[in-house]
């Protein structure tokens, strides 16, 4: 009998939850380019811009690089240089890059590169 009350509960609730659901409002925080590396102009020094096109064909977008942006290599956070070195011999593996969708700031750069068989 409890098990019945429960359930006959939970399912009176359910479009009370899925009233609610509809209500929020979605944020989107950052916008991300995959690319290849070789697609890629990145910045020389920590404060300057990185290149990318955000579609083949498509006009490249600088983004501004700072002491805040986030380099990571095969999912270990790095510095500039270290992505630098990292990436140098490894032109046909892919990055992603995210920014703001309403700045030119640069928040992260990612790539998991291939290893050698």
């Amino acid at each position: 009998m409890f098990t019945r009350i429960v359930a006959f509960a939970l399912i009176a609730l359910l479009p009370a939850g899925f009233a609610a659901a509809q209500n929020k409002i979605l944020a989107i925080n950052e916008v991300a380019i995959e690319t290849g590396i070789q697609s890629l102009s990145l910045p020389v020094t920590e404060s300057g811009s990185l290149l990318v096109a955000p579609c083949p064909g498509c006009a490249a977008i600088s983004l501004q690089a700072s002491t805040a942006t986030v380099w990571i290599v095969n999912g270990r956070r790095v510095t500039l240089a270290e992505f630098k070195s990292a990436t140098g011999n490894h032109g046909d593996s892919s990055v992603t890059v995210f920014y703001p969708p309403d700045a030119t700031n640069l928040l992260r750069v990612v790539t998991y590169l291939r290893q050698a068989p």
